[in-house]
């Protein structure tokens, strides 16, 4: 249930997070385009971890839109977004996936960006503040963070990791793993190597 009632929260988060990172990154357009040529792309597949995932709804359209509402110029940057869930029940799971594709110059401070905008969406606090993790099956390192919301009389708190490359940013929010004990319980370093596990199945190679 807990994935369930948060995932209002959570999805307001994701997109705002892509959504300040664009109008933050209108200043730093010049010396993201003296980056290399970008060498991967996201994608939004249908399925994510060998079909425990099934696509629920595609974010890349809202996430374009939202950016297009405030004037941000998305023109060497693609957002895309994919919100799924696993089967029905009372242990449902699900993981929002978010980001931008396109030329950086900075990766690292890409992704840090995208995990401070998610953190300054409204209704939602930073509980434990990014930290590095590199993942049990990559030496590519993600940062991942706790936010924290309120439901009702409880604090629910849930886990978004991010990474940033040679093309993409972009951020994992589990809500499965919500829970409504001390954010100091959620296990960052088991949520950085699910985020690797993705990363692995929404980046492509352009080349």
């Amino acid at each position: 249930m807990v994935a369930i009632v948060t995932g209002t929260v959570v999805a307001a988060a994701v997109v705002v997070g892509v959504v300040s990172y664009g109008e933050r990154g209108e200043a730093r357009r010049e010396v993201a385009e003296q980056g290399p040529d970008p060498q991967y792309k996201l994608t939004v597949p249908r399925t994510l971890l060998d079909g425990t995932y099934v696509r629920a709804r595609d974010l890349s359209g809202p996430l374009a839109e939202q950016a297009g509402a405030k004037g941000i110029d998305m023109q060497s940057r693609t957002a895309a977004g994919g919100e799924y869930v696993t089967a029905a029940g009372t242990d449902r799971k699900a993981l929002l996936v978010t980001g931008l594709s396109g030329r950086t110059a900075d990766p690292v401070h890409d992704r840090d960006e995208l995990l401070s905008g998610a953190s300054n969406a409204q209704a939602t606090t930073l509980s434990i503040a990014a930290k590095e993790f590199t993942p049990a099956d990559s030496s590519e390192r993600v940062a991942c963070e706790v936010l924290s919301t309120t439901r009702g009389s409880q604090v629910v708190s849930f886990p978004i990791c991010g990474w940033g490359d040679n093309g993409t940013v972009a951020t994992v929010m589990q809500t499965g793993s919500a829970t409504t004990g001390s954010p100091d319980s959620v296990d960052l370093q088991a949520c950085a190597n699910l985020t690797s596990r993705v990363r692995a199945q929404v980046r492509v190679a352009l080349r």
